[in-house]
């Protein structure tokens, strides 16, 4: 009688360890999972903000080849004035100034070069040239070198033809933030481009029925 209490008794206790045990090993689980969920959402959080990050690294890179004529301007006629003791604040706030006065003065050209083309004077040509000479030659030069190096690498077959190519499509690419031949001028630029329109009008009195046109876009 003894020995039937105490085996019932062990068995209670060893059922009352293995619920406890797996209760244990529940938790473990629990605590693993939940560890896991949030290290794949921290990761993904990561690489979004590294995607995100080189995103826009990329934007900023081409956005500075794109306009690296105004800024090359800028850095000599900022060169003219100060020394290079100057303090760097100073060189890169005048840049930023003159880079956007280059702006605004190519957009000043263009509503000239529009007014002049739509009243049929051929002086939109020679206009219409120094235009694209200066806002795209110096980006597609930038370019060049770099497409070289990088399709060379992948081909050897026409790799001079190739790179020509994708250097010209650059250069189309970067037209296509001015459109010269266009009767349009993003938001920002536009007073500038609707004032070279008037006053090419009333210098060569040409007719007013032309109007200038702002586009959607910022810059």
């Amino acid at each position: 009688m003894v020995r039937c209490v105490i085996e019932e008794d062990l068995r209670i206790k060893n059922q009352e360890f293995n619920s406890t045990f797996d209760n244990f090993i529940v938790l473990i689980k629990i605590i693993f999972m939940s560890v896991y969920v949030r290290g794949s959402a921290d990761g993904q959080i990561l690489f979004n903000r590294v995607l995100f990050a080189f995103a826009l690294t990329i934007k900023l890179i081409l956005k500075i080849v794109v306009y690296s004529p105004l800024i090359f301007l800028s850095w000599l006629i900022t060169k003219q004035m100060l020394d290079a003791t100057a303090d760097k604040v100073l060189w890169i706030a005048l840049m930023i100034i003159f880079s956007v006065g280059l702006y605004f003065i190519i957009y000043f050209f263009k509503g000239m070069l529009i007014a002049l083309k739509f009243n049929g004077n051929l002086f939109w040509i020679p206009l219409f040239i120094c235009c694209v000479i200066v806002t795209c030659a110096l980006p597609v030069w930038i370019i060049f070198t770099p497409l070289q190096t990088l399709i060379s690498r992948y081909t050897e077959t026409n790799h001079q033809l190739l790179s020509r190519i994708c250097a010209l499509t650059f250069g189309f690419y970067v037209y296509s933030k001015y459109h010269f031949l266009t009767n349009i001028a993003p938001a920002k630029a536009f007073p500038y481009y609707q004032r070279g329109v008037l006053v090419t009008n009333r210098l060569l009195s040409f007719s007013n029925s032309f109007k200038a046109k702002k586009s959607a876009e910022i810059i």
